[in-house]
């Protein structure tokens, strides 16, 4: 779990979700200070302003770690799998 302005929030990877077949996705969940959902943001091929291209059978968002700051906007980054890109 990361905290994102002000809300605490958990990536769930959606590996089978499709934009065509099982392209794959990630859900970003934005939790209040008692755990309950706020929103949530999917981040696809077709949502989330995501803009790699992703192929049928890639299962992106296979595995979904966290990582440090990588482009320096104080937020902490996602690393996201994607299983059978090619």
């Amino acid at each position: 779990m990361e905290d994102i302005n002000g809300y605490r929030c958990l990536a769930i990877g959606a590996e089978l979700d499709d934009g065509g077949l099982n392209r794959g996705g990630i859900f970003v969940l934005f939790l209040n200070d008692n755990a309950g959902l706020t929103s949530f943001q999917k981040v696809s091929d077709t949502a989330g302003s995501f803009t790699g291209i992703l192929a049928n059978n890639d299962q992106f968002g296979r595995s979904v770690s966290s990582m440090a700051d990588v482009n320096g906007d104080s937020i902490g980054d996602l690393a996201v799998g994607t299983e059978l890109e090619d």
